[in-house]
């Protein structure tokens, strides 16, 4: 099959926020070429399933314990310590297997599942490409649910069964640039480990000399040294690496693996990261371990960016390894394409699973296939299309050689082997049963969603990320936000995507001739304007509520993309080259251009999401630190997760509450606004400015209530004995029974403290409207930040209805007197920013000017876990002296310091003439 006739569609299906309790959203996108070409969002949740993984766990242990039954030809399976040895028959396994499929087929019969079935098969492409992969895309934001989901045998779905012949189940490893394909000779690394139990390893030697004929050029190492493999990786382009031996996934790390090369030499697969980094740099496409439990494997390998993997779910027979592997490449080396080379070698497996001479229970559940969905899909070349090939694309592939050069650490390492010691539970094993699999993880499972490989330009930093389209994360490829974009914006993503950087720029410019005011354009501008001038790049990552936030998103990212512009071009240099097309851009560049990936959590409170996007960020050996527009709430939850053990540099912007005894401070969390504390001193100053005696404090006790909690505690501890005595505190979800309790009493002042809920808010100014219809009178209104910027606050304030005595609290203002800071907003933007802004500028700012500094992070591959922890004390100990908001410095705890006269958590009002929130008479920013 030539190359121009081939097509490479793929059916990507996400799974995210959920359980097997309530059920899974989902959504599918139709990819042809690596682009999304259809995005199909109307999709419906699955349904919950509460019965599958009990079912799956019992087989999982029969099965675990067949190599006990004296009655199967399999090699003995030594029990992991502390578990039963008792035996357990193949009946045993088939009864446990046969329930588990059975409540799995009841539950791909659901209608749910019918339903998603029939809108992929609407998509009439999905049947041009005569091998389709459906890739699953399991990101619930817990690691146990998706270790779960992963080990699944998805292809008993009647989708694969019966209505997508072409298709085959694939496991997502994230997306990331595809490579080329395969072109002869195909240059195979063989590595044949320990045959301890009795493996027949020459056989898969045998299979591989086989291909010699078909153009394979076979290397074979035999129970190598650490050493020795770690040398020959690096010596060459490798095309495919095998492993046939003993392997697990390792328990305490759940992305991560050990292989055993020899009787008494077990290794970690990390020891050989740097020698697989270069390997896949010069070109390895496909890895296969035909070994047992190679989740662990091939989220290693998705670290990495290995485009292709095939592993075993679970321990698999020596004779099913062998007999999987002699299949597939039979079928895949005389020209089926690999998805359905994969599929045949699989169900060829079957009639061995009711063979009445020897059972293999679930042969078939075992081989997989993990990949990025963007990558195209490999062929076995023939001589005719590998010679076409190579003439067309000699000069393509000189040039990517070139310029996707990166430097590799040539440090020496010492290999020790690790000795087998009888009766540990650490011992890998091919044949069949491994150590107890752990969690795989929701970071493990996606890692390679945001490990991009290097852009095309020789003198590029290697820490540019790659675009790629589709999914939640954008450097420039693909916009975000929803919204009408013009056809030069479009066109810059385009080109951006394809590594046109200076056709990027002019187009990115060109749309922001007429839109100034779009932060995410101008982000991308920036980014396309760092690669295309060859300066070294640093990145950074902001995370932002794209789909129920997207006006505070936008506020958040303009503060993000004035600091970047400022940094890389100049902020006269960009405003000019907006404004004037026909004059040549001409930056007043830095040493180091700052790179900004845009991740979308979407909603505020989607902790599964917010929680996947970190992970997936942080498991990326690029991203320097993540700004977070995370509220309270969400911002412990993350900080949760780093104390356990994901240490990833977030700086919140909007989180104020203070910290509850059991929330420990991570040392990784800076918040830049300050927190309720200092709110709550400025209100109870201005109440007793003003004489308030009795009041109503109006907070809600929902699940994402940290900081209306917070808040009312602050201020209660603030009160005096006397006034609280006469105050009343109510929740927003029972106004109706407040306003009950307080009838015909007069209240000097009300205090609304919802949080950042459209539902909570609106019962918050409900309150205010119909307190003031009943008693005849005006009392002083105070307001959280939650109010400043809400939607049906500026309605109401529009309709000139009830709000003229609203007080607002918020962490910064801009002033009377502009500051440099809001001089250049103002001819950036042409018009006017708030206290969202100012916090996103600093926090950009600190990440920056802290990178700078930290030698550890300028490497071609900095240790990211030291260089993260020295920005980290970087920010601590020196802050950032002139910031949009002031003088910024931290507590150890991450908490921003605020000081009398600091330029921070200052009260506003409304204005009702100009319809916007101006600065208190007494307040600094007045001046």
């Amino acid at each position: 099959m030539n190359s121009q006739d081939r097509k490479h569609v793929a059916i990507v299906i996400y799974v995210s926020a959920g359980s097997f309790e309530t059920g899974f959203r989902t959504r599918v996108n139709i990819l042809n070429d690596g682009r999304t070409v259809a995005a199909l969002r109307d999709c419906p949740q699955l349904p919950g399933a509460t019965d599958i993984p009990t079912l799956y766990q019992r087989w999982c242990k029969t099965y675990h314990q067949l190599g006990l039954d004296p009655g199967l030809k399999m090699s003995p399976i030594q029990a992991v310590q502390g578990q039963s040895t008792h035996h357990s028959s193949s009946d045993e396994c088939q009864q446990a297997a046969q329930q588990l499929e059975a409540a799995l087929k009841n539950w791909f019969a659901r209608q749910e599942f019918r339903f998603l079935e029939a809108l992929i098969k609407a998509e009439s492409i999905v049947y041009s490409d005569q091998s389709v992969p459906v890739v699953f895309d399991f990101d619930t934001g817990d690691r146990t649910v998706n270790d779960q989901l992963r080990k699944l045998p998805w292809h008993l779905w009647q989708l694969f069964r019966r209505t997508l012949p072409n298709a085959e189940v694939v496991l997502s490893t994230g997306r990331h640039r595809h490579v080329e394909g395969l072109q002869r000779p195909v240059k195979v690394l063989a590595v044949l480990g320990s045959s301890e139990g009795g493996l027949t390893l020459d056989e898969d030697r045998n299979a591989w000399q086989a291909l010699e004929q078909d153009g394979a050029q076979l290397t074979v190492l035999s129970q190598p040294t650490a050493g020795e493999l770690n040398q020959q990786l690096k010596l060459q382009p490798w095309d495919i690496l095998f492993f046939a031996g003993h392997s697990s996934t390792q328990q305490d790390r759940l992305d991560d693996g050990y292989l055993q090369l020899s009787d008494t030499n077990i290794i970690q697969l990390e020891t050989l990261d740097e020698a697989l980094y270069t390997a896949v740099k010069q070109g390895l496409k496909l890895a296969i371990f035909n070994s047992c439990d190679g989740l662990g494997l091939a989220s290693f390998l998705a670290k990495l960016a290995v485009p292709f993997s095939i592993v075993m779910r679970e321990p698999v027979p020596d004779l099913i390894a062998r007999e999987f592997l002699g299949n597939f490449l039979a079928e895949f080396t005389q020209g089926k394409p690999l998805y359905i080379a994969m599929r045949e070698a699989r169900n060829n497996l079957k009639w061995r699973q009711g063979d009445p001479q020897q059972s293999y229970p679930c042969a078939t559940w075992l081989p997989v296939l993990c990949q990025n969905p963007a990558q195209l899909e490999l062929f076995w070349p023939s001589e005719a299309s590998s010679s076409d090939e190579a003439s067309s694309s000699d000069e393509a592939s000189s040039s990517d050689e070139a310029s996707s050069s990166e430097p590799v650490s040539t440090r020496p390492k010492e290999f020790k082997p690790i000795r087998k010691v009888p009766g540990t539970t650490n011992r890998p094993r091919k044949s069949p049963v491994p150590l107890m699999i752990g969690a795989l993880g929701a970071a493990a499972a996606a890692i390679a969603t945001v490990l991009w490989q290097p852009w095309r330009t020789p003198q590029t930093s290697p820490h540019v990320i790659e675009p790629v389209p589709g999914d939640a994360y954008s450097i420039g490829e693909e916009f975000l936000l929803q919204g009408p974009r013009s056809a030069d914006a479009q066109a810059g993503a385009d080109a951006l995507r394809q590594g046109n950087y200076g056709d990027a720029v002019n187009h990115f410019r060109t749309a922001l001739n007429t839109n100034r005011n779009d932060p995410e354009l101008l982000i991308y501008f920036n980014n396309a304007q760092a690669m295309a001038s060859g300066r070294p790049v640093k990145t950074i990552a902001v995370s932002i509520p794209g789909t129920d936030a997207a006006d505070d998103a936008q506020e958040l990212l303009r503060g993000v993309a004035q600091a970047q512009a400022k940094n890389n071009c100049g902020i006269a240099s960009v405003t000019r080259a907006m404004a004037d097309l026909d004059q040549p851009l001409k930056c007043q560049e830095s040493d180091i251009a700052l790179q900004v990936i845009i991740a979308d959590h979407e909603n505020r409170n989607d902790a599964s999401k917010i929680l996947s996007r970190f992970e997936q960020l942080s498991a990326d050996g690029r991203v320097l630190g993540l700004i977070g527009r995370y509220n309270s709430s969400m911002t412990f939850t993350v900080e949760d997760r780093i104390n356990q053990g994901n240490k990833m540099l977030v700086i919140s912007t909007t989180s104020t509450a203070v910290r509850q005894p059991d929330q420990l401070p991570s040392g990784y969390v800076f918040r830049t606004a300050p927190t309720d504390t200092a709110t709550a001193q400025k209100w109870r100053d201005y109440l007793e400015s003003k004489g308030v005696q009795r009041l109503v404090v109006l907070s809600d006790s929902g699940p994402n209530s940290d900081y209306s909690q917070s808040l009312r505690n602050e201020l209660d501890q603030l009160l005096s004995p006397a006034v609280r005595e006469q105050s009343y505190d109510c929740d927003l979800s029972a106004i109706r029974d407040c306003l009950d309790e307080i009838q015909g009493q007069s209240m000097d002042a009300i205090v609304l403290i919802p949080s950042d809920d459209r539902d909570y808010i609106g019962s918050a100014l409900n309150f205010v409207e119909r307190y003031e219809a009943s008693n005849g009178e005006k009392p002083i209104v105070l307001g959280g930040d939650t109010l400043y910027g809400s939607q049906q606050v500026l309605e109401r304030i529009a309709r000139g209805s009830l709000l003229e005595q609203l007080i607002v609290a918020v962490p910064w203002h801009r002033s009377q007197n502009p500051t440099p800071f809001e001089q250049e907003a103002l001819q950036l933007w042409r018009s006017q920013i708030n206290w969202r802004t100012a916090m996103g500028y600093d926090a950009t700012q600190l990440l920056m000017l802290a990178a700078n500094v930290v030698s550890s992070c300028n490497h071609t591959r900095p240790d990211m876990q030291n260089c993260r922890q020295h920005i980290g004390d970087a920010i601590l100990a020196n802050g950032l002296e002139d910031g949009a908001t002031g003088k910024v410095r931290f507590y150890q705890n991450g908490n921003r310091i605020v000081k009398s006269g600091d330029r921070v958590s200052v009260l506003v009002k409304v204005n009702l003439a100009q319809r916007t929130f101006e600065c208190i008479a007494s307040e600094p920013c007045a001046n």
